[in-house]
């Protein structure tokens, strides 16, 4: 398969793009062509359907959280909103990847039917500079410099924490990742004060030093490999001060572990875009819909070639007149446009609301568990739509309840208690509107104004 391949950086119009052009099989690519131009030139150039991107960002937001096992992306991002509201801007739209890392994170407490994911988000303004109407159509990833790298680290060790470190003449990038999994990653750019000598080798130091201490005291996760690759590679005299500090040789990336007819010094170079090409779909930040319709192309485009070629043969070899190819490839397109047609009503005949998608979903997801206590989701939505809770638990033992928690702060500590009466008799009333038992704890923190709010809500009569 071919791909168009690049890293862009400096903005959408007027920035470059380091950009590759392989043919891929299985993990292994082959380089057809590698050179740096203008994003316009790379816009003109790609090819529909095939091209990658990988963009710089040194703000993504990154979080861990344990979510339920949901496929329906609207669904997935209510979810991650919930979880990350406090992380977020109240008035900005997000584009949201989670990945699943259950298996490898030892701070995941997950139970029942959760798993435990990384979660990152990007403001989808940012992503609309890129994925404007040119571009569109071009695409089948958008992704940013940590998950390229994450994706290379994946050959050193396919199962260890890699700590991969990059640079090239403006930025340092540090990738954490396990497998293909991305634990953690930081950026920082180089000032001109750091353009050469000691004075930028005691600055890559300070960048890895840091970063390594944090990693290794948040995660608690032993690292396997320390890489250098990009500019970073020859730099002995900071190997021999990283090597000191983490007690581990530093490994470099062979070119041919990964690409065929590529010399180490394009290799370096194009790195990034090389590690687009090999990046895994769970890390593309392009929205679902404009995938599906890329690729719905791609496949139309594939039959209609396809269909001319047997057309074509037919009339060689005599056997189909040429006004009868005529009249197929009329109904052919009559066909498509009436089923474009079909699937638009159906979209548009279907409500899009947060709240459906959600119920649609969870009573999908456990049909046929009568006890189940998703089955109170429908009942206590007028609760769980009336404050951000920090903490939606549904048990799944005999209790039947769902638990909900927040932790507010207040001005003055008497607004705090007023809040807690007011909510209880709120709760209590709710509860007898809908029949349910409620419960509802509050514990006030005097020294930091801060009221933890705890309430068990069930359904009344309910069987121990």
């Amino acid at each position: 398969m071919k791909i168009f391949s690049a890293c862009l950086a400096g903005g959408a119009d007027s920035g470059e793009a380091k950009a590759v052009i392989v043919d891929k099989a299985k993990d292994m690519l082959t380089l057809r062509s590698a050179r740096t131009l203008p994003v316009d030139d790379f816009i003109a150039q790609a090819g529909s359907g095939h091209a990658r991107i990988t963009l710089e960002y040194a703000d993504l937001l990154a979080d861990e959280a344990e979510l339920p096992p949901v496929s329906d992306e609207k669904t997935a991002s209510l979810l991650i909103k919930n979880k990350l509201h406090n992380m977020l801007k109240p008035d900005t739209d997000y584009t949201f990847i989670r990945r699943d890392i259950s298996d490898i994170s030892p701070s995941s407490l997950t139970g029942g039917i959760n798993s435990h994911y990384s979660i990152y988000a990007v403001p989808s303004e940012f992503l609309d500079e890129y994925i404007n109407d040119r571009m569109r159509s071009k695409l089948s990833m958008v992704t940013f410099d940590r998950f390229p790298l994450a994706a290379l680290s994946k050959k050193v060790d396919p199962v260890g924490l890699v700590c991969h470190v990059y640079a090239d003449r403006r930025r340092i990038i540090l990738s954490f990742s396990a497998g293909a999994n991305l634990i953690y990653a930081r950026t920082a750019d180089i000032h001109v004060k750091y353009s050469a000598g000691d004075e930028l080798n005691d600055f890559f130091y300070e960048v890895i030093n840091l970063t390594w201490l944090y990693v290794r005291q948040t995660r608690q996760l032993p690292v396997s490999a320390v890489v250098f690759s990009g500019t970073l590679k020859g730099r002995t005299a900071l190997e021999e001060r990283v090597k000191a500090f983490c007690g581990q040789d530093i490994r470099y990336l062979n070119a041919s572990d990964y690409v065929k007819n590529c010399d180490d010094g394009i290799f370096q170079e194009y790195l990034p875009a090389i590690g687009c090409a090999l990046t895994e779909d769970s890390a593309n930040f392009l929205p679902a819909a404009y995938r599906e319709q890329n690729a719905y192309k791609t496949v139309l485009k594939k039959i209609n070639i396809a269909l001319c070629i047997l057309l074509v043969a037919m009339l060689v070899s005599g056997t189909v007149k040429f006004h009868t190819y005529t009249e197929k490839l009329e109904q052919l397109t009559a066909t498509a446009e009436a089923l474009d047609g079909r699937l638009e009503a159906l979209d548009s005949a279907i409500a899009d609301t947060d709240t459906l998608y959600y119920t649609d979903n969870y009573i999908k997801l456990l049909a046929g568990r009568d006890k189940s206590p998703m089955n109170l989701i429908i009942p206590v939505q007028e609760a769980l739509g009336r404050e951000h809770y920090s903490l939606v638990r549904f048990h799944y033992d005999t209790e039947n309840s769902v638990s909900l928690g927040k932790l507010e702060t207040f001005k003055t500590y008497t607004a705090g208690w007023l809040f807690a009466a007011e909510y209880n008799d709120y709760l209590a009333e709710f509860g007898i509107r809908g029949g349910m038992s409620t419960d509802l704890n509050s514990i006030l923190n005097i020294p930091e104004r801060k009221l933890e709010i705890k309430a068990e809500i069930g359904k009344s009569g309910v069987p121990e």
